[in-house]
């Protein structure tokens, strides 16, 4: 997380982009979004898989809520899970797509660039923040006995 904070925070704005190309772009989404659901559903699982925090977040929540045993172990409590976590995360996804729909001609190469440098401090962040709490948690007393016995 903090190598990948880096980069984004380091990384420089997107220059202008060619007509052509946005044209090209804009055919292949019509001609996707024309063949039914399937595609956009696929869609979405790629852009979740791109995302690399998207997996190890997934299982850290779903550890912590199995942890807290706030429902049982059944098969039908996971499906629910999955079902609620795959809506949720589509909901999330469709509203950043309609946002960023709505205000695209607002949205300057500075602008985008200043939100890809807070994502980076934003993980940085979070990524300094569980350091300091495995490094804090973890037994160091019993991992030097293991290693070194008296």
């Amino acid at each position: 997380m903090i190598g990948f904070g880096i980069f984004q925070i380091r990384e420089h704005p997107v220059k202008g982009v060619a007509p052509e190309k946005h044209k090209r772009g804009d055919k292949l989404l019509s001609r996707v979004t024309s063949n039914g659901p399937f595609f956009v559903g696929v869609g979405f699982a790629v852009a979740n898989l791109a995302n690399p925090t998207f997996i190890p977040a997934v299982m850290a929540m779903t550890t912590f809520i199995q942890k807290m045993g706030v429902f049982e172990q059944t098969f039908l409590n996971a499906m629910a899970f999955s079902v609620g976590f795959g809506a949720g995360n589509t909901l999330w996804l469709m509203t950043l797509v309609r946002l960023v729909l709505a205000f695209r001609d607002k949205m300057t190469p500075k602008f985008i660039h200043r939100i890809q440098q807070g994502t980076g401090v934003t993980l940085i962040l979070f990524a300094a923040f569980y350091c300091y709490r495995i490094l804090s948690a973890t037994p160091w007393d019993e991992i030097r006995k293991i290693i070194a016995p008296v």
